[in-house]
């Protein structure tokens, strides 16, 4: 699986037989500071609401991670 650290690595690139166009240290540093690109995924209750400053905020997080809870 690609994390947001590896992205930029060529090595690492070749060995899972990627191959960059252009190697760019730096490029894909920051991605996991994406709130859509965590690699989550879910589903609401009827009649809740949704926004995702608030789902993505570290506590919320955490408590889905830890406790399958969240707001």
């Amino acid at each position: 699986m690609f994390t947001s650290t590896v992205v930029h690595q060529s090595p690492v690139l070749f060995l899972l037989k990627v191959a960059p166009l252009v190697d760019i240290p730096g490029v894909g540093q920051n991605l996991n500071d994406h709130p859509y690109l965590t690699g989550l995924a879910w589903t609401t209750r009827p009649n809740s609401s949704f926004n995702i400053l608030e789902t993505a905020h570290p506590d919320v997080l955490y408590d889905y991670f830890f406790n399958r809870d969240g707001k």
